[in-house]
This record gives structure tokens, sequence and C-alpha cells, in this order.
């Protein structure tokens, strides 16, 4: 056990001393700024949104005029007609069209309406997105700071330990305790060392965890810019009644979800516009060239007329286009129905949903309001915890009480210091889980 703590000791030393070159000493908030820079499933997002603009864009173009040209080149062999041979080698053949839709059923204006949704969904998910991540690096980087700081006691309480167990030799060395007092401070150091192996093992996973969403190299140290208040009786947060008044209505998956309906919404209207007529005005202007007509007409005198003659031919044209569904066996009117079915579910989904967020931000603060009492309880056991060693430590020093009582004295301590930090890592934890609740968490 002896061997094992050494090299863990001398590895954590090694890679964890906050005063190294390599190490990185990072707040709460540059942690958040280098996961937003670094996190795949944001970027993507971020992707979307400009995919949604592009789509609105889209959509709100076929609104406008249509223009399209066109040219066609023509070669093939002479054609005879009668006396006449019609040459179209080369000959071109071009237009112009402008198209105006008038009236699609309602169509273009659901379906510009649908990118719009779609677009404002997006900006939604980037945000969830968002506040999910930086909830899962606040989470991490007050784990690592419960589990660091709880490192730190047990390495202090271990000097404390050494101290204690160097004094006892010395009394058992001039014959005035027994041998056994010693085994028992020794099975006592064995135990705190165990307790920081196991400590330092975890503080190594949580800072792997917190590394790997930030984006950086799991083999360098992180160190931490906040500690906890440990000795801060004052500190006691309020985070419900600071937030309390917004409720979930800025939470981006209920926006999401409201989104939906109107999406569906929207989709109950492209159906029914496959039901009603379609009306579109067509402008227009074409012509031909270089086509030739060669031949000999007869006169009325009986003589012949050489003709060699270059047609080109040039008009404008309106077309207005009317289309009206008469009998497609029931299809528009089936994928109508669908439609507003789909709206239906997602009008229960939304529902289900709002009420389920309600019940977790209601438990979310009862959580919060539990940690901020426990927090308290664990400072009054703490205060306790050291007198009772103050008063022991006293009296082992003027031998009125026994050996196996200050051990026991220093063990509530150890206990009570854990149960703060605990405490205290929990309340920081609960005030995140809040804020993710209440759809504040930027």
């Amino acid at each position: 056990m002896k061997i094992i703590y050494k090299i863990a000791t001398a590895v954590v030393l090694l890679f964890l001393e906050c005063g190294g070159a390599t190490a990185q000493t990072l707040t709460l908030q540059q942690c958040r700024d280098m996961a937003l820079r670094h996190d795949e499933d944001l970027r993507s997002a971020d992707i979307a949104v400009r995919q949604a603009e592009l789509e609105r864009k889209t959509a709100f173009a076929r609104n406008l005029p249509q223009v399209d040209a066109s040219a066609t080149s023509i070669y093939r062999n002479d054609i005879a007609i009668r006396n006449l041979e019609l040459q179209m080698r080369g000959a071109l053949l071009a237009g112009i069209t402008v198209t105006q839709p008038i009236y699609q059923g309602g169509k273009i204006t659901a379906a510009h309406r649908l990118a719009r949704i779609g677009e404002q969904a997006s900006h939604e998910q980037v945000r969830k997105v968002r506040a999910e991540l930086i909830y899962e690096v606040t989470r991490a980087y007050y784990t690592l700071m419960g589990v660091s700081e709880r490192v730190k006691m047990l390495e202090s309480y271990q000097r404390q330990m050494q101290q204690l167990k160097n004094d006892v030799q010395i009394s058992v060395e001039n014959g005035l305790l027994l041998k056994n007092d010693l085994m028992t401070v020794e099975n006592e150091q064995s135990q705190v060392e165990l307790q920081l192996l196991k400590a330092r093992n975890g503080e190594q996973i949580c800072q792997w965890v917190l590394a790997d969403l930030i984006g950086t190299d799991g083999n360098t140290p992180l160190c931490l810019a906040d500690t906890f208040s440990i000795a801060d009786t004052s500190a006691t947060p309020s985070a419900p009644a600071a937030v309390s008044a917004s409720g979930i209505s800025t939470r981006p998956e209920l926006a999401l979800l409201k989104y939906r309906v109107e999406a569906a919404q929207q989709q109950v209207k492209l159906a029914r516009a496959g039901m009603l007529p379609t009306l579109g005005l067509q402008f227009g202007y074409s012509g031909f060239t270089n086509v030739k007509l060669k031949g000999q007409l007869p006169t009325l005198t009986g003589d012949k007329v050489d003709l060699n003659q270059n047609l080109h031919k040039s008009s404008p044209q309106v077309a207005l286009a009317l289309n009206v569904p008469v009998f497609h066996w029931g299809t528009e009117w089936r994928n109508t129905r669908k439609a507003k079915m789909d709206v239906e579910r997602a009008q229960l989904e939304l529902d289900k949903q709002q009420h389920r967020m309600t019940i977790e931000l209601q438990q979310a603060a009862l959580n919060l309001t539990t940690s901020d009492e426990m927090v308290q309880t664990a400072r009054k056991g703490l205060r306790q915890a050291e007198e009772n060693l103050r008063i022991h430590r006293q009296r082992y020093s003027v031998k009125t009480t026994t050996l196996s009582d200050l051990l026991d004295a220093e063990s509530r301590w150890r206990t009570s210091y854990t149960s703060l930090i605990e405490a205290l890592t929990q309340q920081r934890i609960s005030q995140t889980d809040y804020q993710r609740a209440a759809g504040v968490l930027d």
C-alpha cells in the first residue's frame, strides 16, 4: 500500500501541480467558452441555422416573377415543299418568358411561413445545444472542484496523522505509550492513504471528463481558479428568487415544441392547397431567324420567278393559366386529414412536455432549497467537529484523554469536512440544475 501511495503521489505531483509550466488555470467561464468553441454538435447546429436561412430566402423567392430565357440552333436537311425548299441550316429560335404566380391555393405563402418557422426553430436548437453543453461543463467543473477540495483536505489530514504518529512513536520509545497505540495510529494512517489514493484517482478522471468537454489534451493538467468557501458562513445563495418569475417560458425545448405545432399547422395549409385552383400569368417574347426559303414560283402569265428569301419573325405573347382540381380519388382530402392529425399530436406533445417541465422546475427549486439547508447543516457540523477536535487535542496534550478518543475526534472532523465539501458541490450543481430547468443557463 505504501509503495502504491508513493507512486500515486509522484504521478499526481508531476502532472497536477498548478505551479507547473504546462498547467492551465481556468475559471468556469473560460471552460464554458472553450467548450462552446470546441463542440461539434454546436457547430453542426450553426450550419443548420445557415441552411434554414437559405431555405427561407428560397421560399420567399417563389413569390417573385420567374424569368427564363431559351435559345435553340437548328441544323437539318432542306425540306421540299412543292417547288420550294425550306433551309434550316443554322436556324435560330430564341425567346424569353416571365412567369408570375397569382394564386396557388395558399401553397406559396404556407411554404414561406414554414421556412421561417424552420429558421426560428434552428436558432432555438442552437440555444438548446448551447445550454446542454454549458450544463455539462458546469457540472464537470464543480465536480472536479469538490474532488480537488477533498484531495487537499486529505493531504492536510495525512500530514496531521504523520505528526501524530511521530509523537506517539516517541512516547512508545520512552515507555509512555504501548506499541498497540502506535499500531492504532498506523492503521488510521493507512485508511487515510487509501482514501487519498481513491480521491486522487477520482480527481484524474474528473480532469479527463472536463478536458474532453473543453477540447484540451487529457494529459495536460487543469487547475481551477475557483474554490469553495469552507469558512464563509454568510454564503447563502437564493437562485429561485432570482429567476422564478421567468418560469419555463424561456426554455428552448418549449420553444421548439411550439414551433413544431406551428409547422404542423402550415402543413395543413399545404395539404389543403392541393384541393384549390391555381392561377398563373406568363409574358413571353419569342422569334426565329436564319430560315431561308428558295425556289421558283409560277406567275399568272405562266412565267416563273426565282425566290430567295431569309425569313425571320418575332412576336410577344401573353398566357393566363387556370388549373382546377376536379377528381383525384380523395387523395388531397386524406392528406389534409392526416396533416390535421399531426397538429393534434404536436399539441398533445407540447402539453405533456410543458407539464413535465413545470414539475422539473419545481423539483429543481426544491432541490436547491434543500441543498442550501444541507450546506448550513454541514457547516454547523464542521464547527462542532472542529471544537470537539480542539478540546481532545488539548486534553491529549495533558494526558487527560485517550489516544482512541483523539483518533475518534479526528475521524469525526474528517467526516464532517467531507460532508461539507459534498454539500457545497451539490449546492453548485443544484444551482445549475435550476438554471437549466428555468431556461436561463447561458
